[in-house]
């Protein structure tokens, strides 16, 4: 990436993290209000507690499987460029 671009592409990555971010809280927030039994009791609250903590270990586990992935696949490019250098 040319140096003059590096201000354009970093506010796009700013853009894309607090789109993630807003997004995510909005899905986990439907998720626990989605649980939640009303009239709210405790044991409503927790269940729908319990909803929203392994939906976001599913989302953890997810990220974290194609964090790995990139990670592989971005090693394997790394070394392909080394070889056709050396």
């Amino acid at each position: 990436m040319a140096p003059a671009d590096a201000a354009d592409a970093s506010g796009l990555v700013v853009t894309a993290v607090q789109l993630g971010q807003v997004l995510g809280i909005a899905l986990l927030g439907s998720v626990f209000l989605g649980a939640v039994d009303l009239p709210v009791s405790a044991r409503g609250s927790g269940h729908a507690l319990l909803v929203t903590a392994v939906a976001i270990g599913g989302v953890v586990a997810l990220a974290a499987g194609l964090a790995a992935r990139a990670g592989r696949e971005g090693r394997r490019e790394g070394r392909r460029e080394a070889g056709e250098r050396g």
